[in-house]
């Protein structure tokens, strides 16, 4: 029982640490094999902004639950946060990205309510699954400073700078059905979240 509690303290402590090196150490650069970079911050109104060249985003979370995604100065979706689940609609074409997240996993229910992608956190490393299939792992490397998101095959998919540590975020570009308007709506999320 003292290990689960010294482990959960120790999980918190590392919660902790990642929300404060995204405030301290500035923006988060991610990185593609592609050679596209992009930078995360969160901005000074407390809103998170994602830059890819001239493309941007925002993600703004209100303190009622109220979620608002802009793309380039348009809104693209809005949602709301009920306790561990959040639903994201376009107003227009209905549902954009509905998940549910808890301290150790995040689900995503693409195919179905029943087999969900899910991104599971544990202590050293983040792992995507679907069914019984892993897709790939996150991992954080503290000697270089690097968290990176690596497919089944070992190939690095992204990598991010400036996180501090393990991070939950890679792992959404390892979920093969996401688009990008979801990839970026939920890395934003969860690192406004500390996950």
């Amino acid at each position: 029982m003292k290990i689960l509690r010294v482990l959960g303290l120790f999980l918190f402590v590392l919660v902790m640490v990642q929300a404060s090196c995204l405030a301290a150490g500035g923006p988060v650069r991610l990185l593609f094999p592609s050679g596209a970079e992009v930078r995360i911050s969160e901005n000074d109104d407390g809103s998170w902004g994602w830059q890819e060249g001239a493309d941007s985003y925002t993600l703004i979370i209100r303190q009622t639950g109220e979620l608002i995604f802009n793309h380039d100065n348009t809104t693209l979706a809005k949602g709301l946060v009920k306790g561990d689940k959040i639903f994201v609609d376009t107003g227009v074409d209905g549902p954009f990205l509905t998940f549910s997240i808890s301290s150790d996993k995040v689900k995503l229910p693409f195919s179905s309510p029943a087999n969900p992608w899910e991104i599971k956190i544990k202590a050293e490393k983040v792992k995507v699954v679907h069914g019984d299939t892993i897709f790939g792992k996150v991992k954080y490397y503290p000697e270089s400073g690097k968290l990176k998101a690596k497919d089944a095959a070992g190939n690095t998919l992204a990598e991010m700078r400036g996180v501090g540590g393990l991070s939950a975020a890679l792992g959404v570009f390892l979920v093969e059905p996401i688009d990008k308007d979801q990839a970026v709506f939920l890395t934003l999320y969860l690192l406004a979240n500390g996950k």
